[in-house]
């Protein structure tokens, strides 16, 4: 299983924690379609809390990886 941890407003959208079954091949953009999350959206995600820059949903995962998942930072 893959962990996904998420926080501020999407923890309250789709909970803190969500499991996906892994699978070979399976990439952090698999994750986030699987669960609702358009691949374009501009996310900010950690694996194993390590950031990755802008091919995160190339990256594929491991079993047993926890993967963070953060929205877009606002402000200005």
């Amino acid at each position: 299983m893959v962990k996904v941890i998420f926080y501020s407003y999407l923890k309250d959208l789709y909970g803190r924690t969500v499991e996906v079954q892994h699978e070979p091949g399976l990439t952090v953009g698999d994750i986030v379609e699987r669960i609702g999350i358009s691949r374009q959206k501009a996310l900010t995600v950690l694996l194993e809390k390590q950031a990755l820059g802008r091919q995160a949903m190339d990256v594929e995962v491991e079993p047993d990886s926890t993967i963070h998942i953060l929205p877009p930072a606002g402000g200005g």
